[in-house]
């Protein structure tokens, strides 16, 4: 499991980083034809199955559920608002909107961070536990 927390924690922090840019070199204009927009959606697919896949580790390892409730909710409205935001708020304001799917990504890592630190305690709470021996009285005869 340790494998598997590793993995995807490394997923999510890549992903995460380059999505972040992406979308950054998209809402400049550095992306006229508009590719990066569909790279950085294509991403956010592989983004939310990683998140999924922590939230999994986390019901498997028994960390706070309504931690693991709320990360799932917010991987749900992520991509949502993501791909939404086009049709959603248009005009001068819609920067709003973009500002918002910035945050929530932002915090979608931040999430990750602890929900995989949690996990990662929990799994040497329970290794340490497998290795300490119980302690046997040694009776001493005169």
């Amino acid at each position: 499991m340790k494998k598997a927390l590793l993995i995807f924690q490394i997923l999510i922090r890549a992903v995460g980083t380059v999505m972040l840019i992406l979308g950054l070199l998209s809402w400049t204009g550095l992306d006229p034809t508009l590719n990066l927009i569909k790279l950085h959606m294509l991403l956010g697919i592989l983004l939310v199955i990683s998140l999924w896949g922590l939230i999994f580790l986390g019901l498997r390892t028994h960390i706070s559920p309504g931690l693991l409730v709320l990360m799932f909710g917010w991987s749900l409205v992520l991509p949502i608002l993501g791909m939404s935001q086009s049709q959603i708020l248009q005009g001068s304001a819609h920067w709003v909107l973009q500002v918002m799917h910035i945050l929530i990504g932002i915090g979608a890592l931040g999430q990750s961070e602890m929900v995989g630190g949690r996990i990662k305690t929990r799994l040497e709470e329970e290794a340490s536990k497998v290795h300490k021996r119980p302690v046997r009285k040694v009776r001493v005869s005169d």
